[in-house]
């Protein structure tokens, strides 16, 4: 008798999330307050422009519209090394081959590292359209059945994502490669204890230096900015500082519009500053002698690092400039898509950053003394004063790239369980990936006029800013390798030939920056420290209470997915039986899931909360 009424009481409880789900008065907790019918509209993301393979115009105008939007919150920080690249190269004036050399390391940094490594490869190892080291590690988390406490569900190792759909009905959109039964060498490292704790330990301090950057590099961009009104007027110091915390503020107190309203407003001054850059650079090759195209040999580069030794090799921590930026191409991806990304680098940003590069070393060689000031220097007089707003405009926006990551990787961590459950507002109702925190965004924007307070100058950030880009990606071809091995599975020479040719690269960039710790590189490494230790102690905390409730509710699991089965032939599409997890079994175990992960935010079928 007690079981009946047990049951009514479960079914009324029901019937009552039924009415306000149609009505649209059913709130999740966890995101943005929206309706469960209005998050109806991520069932097209399983078909969108994350996995979507059919052609019309209208995907193809939207995926125009997504391209032209990444300008502005991508690129800004990439786009903007043309500033202060050559300046940061060379310390004395250089000679022609010096100049062909340091140029020729340039071209072929952004070609390896940013068209071909980024835009090319690691854009493809998203997390359901999610980037980012936590995307990394998500896979390998689920190749390798890594436990967060509890007692893990076997169904639970082959989820991908939640669907609207019947769980007896696979998404289509969901390309995986076969899995096999047998333990081969790959699972028993991807299982292995040791292997998982330690790249646990590396995700979350590579994680807590791109968070400290988020910090460096608004600071550093809008402080270099404003400087420049030095070459317009003597202004003190002080009011320089001042004016960059009120731009500071303002940047910040903007973010809650959304990616896609920051976005549409910072875009067209990035594609009016790229295509304003690439002409000035086809018109001082044509003043000054277009030569310098012999600096795609890569034997000038060689060459350079031979003839000038450790010289050379210091040099590398201004080379390195030129790339920095670069990981927000994949960080960012859960707020654009990769087509859209890949066709705005290889398109435009890609082919503009040459042109920039090669006018400027064109000019560099017959003016020598003036490589301290190359940018400027090189601006035909006539569109020099255009030119300086478009600068400090373009500058400021340059932080946009690493706000938006430092959202997106929060949201990731938090759904990992790695940072407390923050409001996390959605500001698309298309792309699941664009979000905003407002804790987070309030968190940065104290600590980055705090950085700008006490260091007061660009030279004096300028040391702290770099070290843990170089360290995301050196970290980010480890990771990739591992995937390659253990999710994609591809054949080891393939992964190993990957991971050698851009450690190699990468590994002799951040030696260099490495020199800069003493003078101000140690703030990554205490930011990163900082932040690190802060996601261990809230996971280590995370993983006893999941399994605190695990033992608990396990009694209790058997029943709830009775229910379920028992509301199984129910037609309503807001039926519980119908937020399911994609997976191989029966969608029972999604309640399974959540019951285990303690309601984890990355889904929303946690309705018996």
């Amino acid at each position: 008798m007690a079981d009946l009424n047990d049951t009514s009481s479960t079914k009324q409880r029901l019937n009552r999330f039924k009415t306000k789900a149609k009505s649209g008065r059913y709130q999740p907790r966890t995101l943005q307050r929206v309706s469960v019918t209005k998050w109806e509209a991520d069932t097209d993301l399983e078909q969108g422009l994350h996995g979507s393979s059919t052609s019309s115009p209208a995907n193809t105008v939207g995926l125009l519209y997504l391209a032209f939007q990444t300008l502005g919150v991508v690129y800004g920080d990439i786009a903007t090394s043309p500033l202060y690249v050559f300046a940061h190269i060379f310390e004395t004036p250089p000679s022609e081959a010096d100049v062909i050399g340091a140029l020729s390391l340039v071209l072929w940094s952004l070609s390896t590292i940013v068209s071909f490594k980024y835009a090319l490869i690691v854009l493809r190892a998203s997390d359901s359209g999610q980037g980012g080291t936590f995307a990394l590690y998500s896979l390998l988390k689920r190749a390798g059945h890594f436990r967060t406490g509890g007692q893990a569900h076997p169904t639970d190792a082959t989820l991908e994502r939640y669907s609207f759909a019947q769980g007896s009905q696979r998404s289509t959109s969901l390309q995986q490669r076969s899995r096999t039964d047998s333990v081969d060498w790959r699972t028993r490292l991807a299982r292995n204890g040791t292997y998982q704790q330690v790249i646990m330990v590396l995700v979350v301090f590579g994680v807590g230096a791109i968070i400290g950057d988020g910090v460096l590099t608004p600071a550093i961009s809008v402080l270099s900015s404003i400087e420049g009104l030095h070459h317009v007027a003597y202004i003190g110091q002080g009011t320089i500082v001042g004016i960059a915390l009120a731009i500071i503020c303002v940047l910040f107190l903007i973010q809650r519009f959304g990616t896609r309203i920051v976005g549409s407003v910072f875009s067209p001054v990035i594609l009016l500053w790229l295509l304003c850059n690439a002409i000035i650079g086809i018109f001082n090759m044509h003043a000054y002698g277009a030569g310098v195209f012999r600096a795609f040999g890569p034997n000038y580069w060689f060459a350079y690092l031979l003839r000038n030794g450790s010289q050379g090799w210091k040099s590398l921590g201004g080379i390195v400039l030129c790339i920095t930026g670069a990981e927000a191409l994949f960080a960012d991806l859960g707020h654009f898509s990769m087509k859209s990304i890949q066709l705005s680098t290889l398109g435009l940003v890609w082919p503009t950053l040459m042109l920039t590069y090669l006018g400027q070393a064109s000019y560099i060689i017959k003016h020598p003394d003036m490589v301290s000031t190359a940018y400027y220097s090189s601006v035909p007089q006539t569109v020099f004063w255009p030119m300086f707003v478009l600068a400090v405009m373009s500058a400021i926006i340059a932080s946009q790239a690493l706000i938006s990551a430092v959202f997106s990787i929060v949201f990731q961590a938090i759904s990992q369980g790695f940072f407390p459950r923050f409001h996390v507002q959605h500001t698309s109702d298309h792309v699941f990936g664009q979000v905003y925190i407002p804790v987070v965004n309030y968190v940065l924007m104290a600590l980055t006029m705090i950085v700008v307070g006490i260091f007061q100058t660009s030279d004096r950030l300028g040391n702290a800013y770099g070290l843990a880009v170089v360290w995301d990606m050196l970290l980010t071809t480890q990771f990739l390798a591992l995937v390659m091995l253990t999710v994609w599975r591809l054949p080891t020479p393939v992964a190993v030939c990957f991971h050698l040719f851009f450690s190699a690269i990468e590994g002799t960039y951040f030696s260099a920056c490495a020199e800069k710790v003493p003078t101000g590189g140690w703030f990554s490494i205490m930011m990163a420290l900082i932040f690190g230790g802060i996601m261990l102690l809230w996971f280590w905390g995370s993983t006893h209470k999941h399994a605190f409730f695990a033992k608990r509710f396990n009694p209790h699991i058997k029943k709830l997915e009775d229910l379920l089965v028992a509301t199984a032939d129910s037609e309503d599409e807001t039926a519980p039986h119908k937020l399911c997890l994609v997976h191989d079994e029966k969608q029972v175990s999604a309640l399974r899931y959540c019951i285990l992960a303690g309601s984890c935010s990355a889904c929303r079928c946690c309705l018996f909360k």
